[in-house]
């Protein structure tokens, strides 16, 4: 598997380091955030506007996702993953 980042808190190494985000999305912790992201709504179409520069709808999402103390506890275990080296 991939080194993750140094600094998790910088997403734009991640995002120039195709085999971490790679192995960052294919992860447990990764899949069930995007689960719970499914379930709570069009993922897909969100995603699509946001790669269209209409980030609200995903916004919306994610904001709402982090109030939910499940979804939340998914958003710590993706930034406890990020730590790890």
């Amino acid at each position: 598997m991939s080194k993750m980042p140094a600094d998790p808190a910088n997403g734009q190494e991640i995002m120039r380091d195709h085999k971490a985000l790679s192995a960052l999305l294919r992860s447990q912790e990764a899949q069930r955030l995007i689960a719970l992201l499914q379930s709570r709504g069009d993922l897909s179409k969100a995603a699509t506007e946001a790669s269209q520069g209409k980030t609200e709808p995903l916004e919306a999402m994610i904001n709402k996702l982090r109030q939910d103390p499940e979804g939340n506890q998914a958003f710590e275990a993706l930034e406890q993953r990020l730590k790890q080296p």
